[in-house]
């Protein structure tokens, strides 16, 4: 073992590790905002790590698993290359490295047990590298066996008619629909598209100097209207969300709001903007309390009803409702 060279090498990785984490913490230090850089990457992302149980985790990887592993014929490809190490020689290789490198992205999607369906993105990198070795590794030993040249190239053939099928069968949604339809089938529940027009209405209607309040999680809103918000929190899942910090979260918010008095207020009457449909029942109390602030030196200027009509719980439907300062 070359232990004066694995120091050298190991010191110089954990100096690389170590050094900019300190100089960002300086700087952080020295502009006066470490309390919260250090709340928010520590204090409450350890609690939002640890809310979701191992039971509650469950029902949520087996939600999202059929659609990870989609389409079929390619996540073949992908076991066959991660398999390669048993069978091949050309494969052996290179296991080390590739068992590890899926290993750990399989571990990368883990931190916190939500396994949301984006999370597995990082599982990308490394899948795409066993599916290489898959084919690479059936070709090579066919060509060990001495196979001629039309069966050699079977492996890439089946490949690529798979993935040209995988991406015939998404045709319909990502080469042919309009951005608008593609965000109301793969969005149906979410405000996105109405956001647009609020954003746009408020551009209209105030100064580059003027700030926006949110109530809800619907931060392109401040983008759409070129606004900044009135708030540090953008979007408003942390406040539902039962962890320890939720009702400090909570105060905070609103003393940020009539410190701030925003000219307009916009407050998102669906449930995806707050959490989930029970989260409008548990948490009623805090909702009440944000309504009934839009409702002081505030007037309703406009009301943009939510397509397909989500769970809410003001009014008749679902809707952005825009409100202008009307008080000092």
């Amino acid at each position: 073992m070359p232990w004066r060279n694995l120091a050298v090498r190991g010191g110089a990785l954990f100096a690389g590790v170590v050094l900019p984490f300190g100089l960002t913490c300086l700087m952080l230090l020295r502009a006066g905002v470490f309390s919260s850089f250090w709340f928010w990457t520590w204090s409450y992302a350890r609690e939002y790590g640890s809310i979701t149980t191992l039971r509650e985790a469950w029902p949520m990887l087996r939600a999202s698993l059929p659609w990870v592993v989609r389409p079929f014929a390619i996540s073949e490809i992908v076991a066959l290359g991660l398999a390669a190490p048993l069978w091949s020689r050309y494969g052996r290789a290179h296991g080390g490295f590739v068992g590890g490198f899926f290993l750990f992205s399989v571990l990368a999607v883990c931190p916190g047990l939500y396994f949301r369906p984006h999370y597995f993105v990082l599982l990308l990198p490394a899948a795409a590298l066993c599916a290489g070795i898959g084919v690479c590794a059936v070709q090579e030993t066919l060509l060990e066996r001495r196979f001629r040249a039309p069966v050699v190239w079977l492996p890439v053939l089946y490949f690529a008619v798979a993935f040209g099928i995988s991406v015939r069968g998404q045709y319909k949604t990502y080469f042919h629909l309009d951005p608008s339809s593609l965000n109301r089938k793969i969005f149906d529940r979410d405000p996105f598209l109405e956001a647009v027009g609020v954003g746009s209405f408020i551009k209209a209607h105030s100064a580059e100097q003027d700030t926006i309040g949110v109530l809800g999680s619907e931060p392109e809103i401040c983008f759409y209207a070129g606004r900044q918000c009135a708030s540090s929190y953008l979007y408003t899942y942390p406040l539902m969300e039962k962890q320890k910090y939720a009702e400090q979260m909570r105060r905070e918010m609103m003393q940020q709001l009539q410190d701030a008095r925003p000219k307009f207020l916009v407050y998102a009457d669906v449930a995806r903007s707050w959490g989930t449909p029970a989260t409008l029942e548990e948490d009623q109390g805090f909702l009440e309390t944000a309504w009934g602030f839009a409702h002081r030196d505030y007037e309703l200027v406009d009301q943009v009803a939510i397509a397909g009509d989500p769970q809410h719980l003001w009014g008749d439907r679902a809707y952005l409702y825009v409100f202008r300062r009307s008080g000092p």
